[in-house]
């Protein structure tokens, strides 16, 4: 998913192990910083779907 397409507030799919539904909480150059039940996870823009 480009970083273009993304604002703080969004709520995105986060594919990991497992997969997660979390908010926007900011974007970086290379990842973004999803919170997720409290919790922060720094992943690569192509780690994330709508």
């Amino acid at each position: 998913m480009p970083k273009a397409e993304l604002s703080i507030g969004y709520t995105i799919g986060l594919a990991n192990n497992k997969e997660y539904i979390g908010q926007v909480s900011k974007l970086n150059p290379k990842r973004a910083v999803i919170l997720v039940e409290n919790t922060a996870y720094i992943v690569l823009y192509s780690m994330l779907y709508l």
